[in-house]
């Protein structure tokens, strides 16, 4: 085994000897894909350099302005979507609330009425001695056109508050109550949005919300009738939906959470929820952290970038020095 051993090392080396050239091509290819290697590496880098050096003011405001403001406005919109995501189901039941504290206020309302009315009415036969048909609000408009100086005490009489709200004190005292001691809030559309876009359109853009609340009440009167003709009337109320397909209001939630991010704070709108209101204290406090960074740096380049550009005009060079400066 040794002899054989020292026989193919004795080979290779011979044949090493005998091919020299071979050995070398190789060397050299490997160190031609090596060289090719840093020289791509170093044209790139030099085409980044060549770019910096041509353009310096116009790179360190891309760089160090502009695009640390797209990594804001995309941080607004990501965790906005998620915080109007997190606040969504909780507006969702407060319109819901709202809508059948306005429902129910309404049905009481029609109800009102109609017993006035039939009141009314009797109490104009009584007083007239019209006897009573089958249209009698027809029988009544022809007495009366007919016969107006005769009808017209009865019409005084039978139509006066005083009396209407002796005999339906009951009914009109509920009423007064629902209206003055019923808190209904107005519908609020800051974290969903539930209106098509082709309804939305129908109205002009500063009645968005107008357009959201309208939408909501229609579907919650359908979803009502709906209801009500198999159960009854409070329990066709709790059943009732308002928003049937809402989402996320993206915008919105951006919108708020660049008011927190900048420190602005409209007060307009609050988060309810625990998720949300923990979202704001953690990442919204971060997000404040990171807007002041972004501000100064964008503060620092700027005057280093005025500075410059006074610096190479004639003008203005004393704008670099002195308390003139201080000024800019």
């Amino acid at each position: 085994m040794e002899v054989t051993d020292s026989e193919s090392k004795q080979d290779e080396l011979a044949k090493n000897l005998k091919d020299p050239e071979s050995n070398e091509v190789d060397d050299a290819a490997a160190n031609d894909n090596e060289l090719e290697d840093v020289q791509d590496d170093q044209t790139k880098k030099s085409a980044m350099a060549k770019w910096m050096f041509r353009y310096p003011r116009l790179m360190s405001v891309m760089c160090f302005i502009f695009l640390p403001l797209l990594v804001l406005i995309g941080v607004c919109f990501l965790f906005g979507h998620i915080l109007a995501a997190l606040e969504m189901p909780a507006e969702i039941a407060a319109n819901q609330e709202a809508l059948a504290q306005r429902l129910h206020l309404s049905s009481d309302i029609q109800g009102f009425q109609k017993v006035t009315y039939e009141l009314i009415v009797e109490c104009l036969y009584d007083c007239t001695g019209v006897e009573s048909g089958y249209n009698d609000t027809e029988i009544i408009e022809d007495f009366f056109l007919t016969n107006w100086t005769e009808a017209s005490p009865c019409y005084d009489s039978c139509t006066s508050y005083d009396r209407i709200a002796n005999i339906t004190t009951a009914n009109f005292n509920e009423i007064l109550d629902t209206i003055w001691f019923t808190d209904i809030d107005g519908l609020s559309f800051e974290w969903i949005r539930c209106a098509p876009e082709g309804y939305v359109e129908q109205y002009p853009k500063n009645f968005l919300e107008a357009a959201e609340t309208l939408y909501a009440y229609e579907n919650y009167v359908r979803s009502y009738m709906k209801w009500n003709q198999t159960i009854s009337h409070e329990m066709a109320l709790l059943a009732a939906d308002g928003h049937p397909s809402c989402k996320a209001n993206t915008s919105g939630g951006a919108m708020f959470w660049f008011t927190i991010m900048t420190t602005i704070g409209y007060g307009n709108t609050a988060p309810v929820t625990t998720g949300g209101r923990m979202l704001i204290y953690t990442i919204g406090f971060l997000s404040v952290l990171l807007f002041t960074a972004v501000i100064g740096q964008a503060g620092y380049v700027m005057i280093v970038v005025c500075d410059d550009i006074f610096g190479h005009t004639k003008y203005a060079r004393q704008l670099t020095s002195g308390w003139i400066a201080s000024l800019f």
